[in-house]
């Protein structure tokens, strides 16, 4: 949760941090370019899905990069969505008419191996919360491997034809697209000596609470299954998308081999 304005919280920085950081870029340009010194050629810039998804599409549509988020705003609450959608604009504005070209990444969910512990509370905190059988929503949600949104970044800024593009990083769905008792199904199979349990609401309290307080955000994530095409990553980057066995084997290890998550196991 955020603690007073979400907008301030949220969006706010996120849309000045990127315009800060673009200035600093121009700002370097003019000064090397004067000098007669190499320039900035190539800026990647790093956005989300959450700048391309929508939840007003019908259930059978399949988005791409040439998609924006015109959904989220303040009403509904996705401040996140919002915040990741006008950063990425500004990114693209401020780089019309200046030296470089900028290439945007637009990575789903990513897991992988957690190289501290705080790492295991952002976005692998997913299967963290699977551990320990913590409640929460079956939300569905697409994965990539840390290692292919790394890769993504450096093809991007490596490849001339990559200039100048948005690509959106994830796995095929058929693979990397799960809901999360389905999740700990999987998990369980790879590591049958431990518990993963989906402790996901329901009940009495959870469908009122579904018409009282959840926002309409909430209730659109929960719904929604979100369909990809991630073809331009693999013809123009190269991507070979990890196998989501290895990369669920690289998260867990990396949380419990580590100490980082203590896990009980079966008995």
């Amino acid at each position: 949760s955020v603690k007073g304005d979400p907008y301030e919280a949220i969006v706010r920085p996120s849309v000045e941090g990127t315009r800060n950081v673009t200035a600093s870029i121009h700002k370097a340009n003019s000064v090397y370019s004067s000098s007669g010194r190499p320039t900035i050629k190539r800026v990647i810039h790093t956005s989300s899905l959450a700048a391309i998804q929508t939840y007003d599409k019908a259930p059978t549509y399949v988005f791409s990069e040439k998609d924006w988020n015109t959904w989220s705003n303040e009403v509904n609450q996705d401040y996140y969505g919002l915040g990741k959608t006008l950063a990425e604009q500004k990114a693209i504005q401020m780089s019309h008419g200046n030296s470089y070209d900028l290439v945007v990444i637009n990575p789903c969910v990513v897991l992988g191996e957690c190289l501290t512990k705080k790492h295991t509370k952002a976005s692998p905190v997913f299967v963290r919360e699977l551990l320990y059988g913590n409640k929460l929503p079956d939300t569905p949600v697409n994965f990539v491997d840390v290692v292919d949104v790394a890769t993504a970044h450096v093809e991007a800024l490596k490849r001339p034809e990559a200039g100048s593009n948005r690509f959106l990083i994830s796995g095929d769905h058929k693979s990397h697209f799960w809901r999360f008792a389905k999740l700990a199904q999987k998990l369980g199979e790879l590591y049958p000596q431990y518990t993963f349990k989906a402790n996901v609401y329901s009940g009495l309290l959870y469908n009122i609470a579904w018409y009282t307080t959840m926002t309409e955000f909430e209730r659109a994530v929960i719904e929604t299954d979100i369909k990809l095409d991630n073809t331009k990553s693999k013809e123009v980057l190269g991507i070979k998308y990890t196998d989501f066995d290895d990369t669920l084997r690289a998260t867990i290890d990396s949380m419990v081999n580590t100490n980082f998550v203590k896990v009980t196991g079966k008995d």
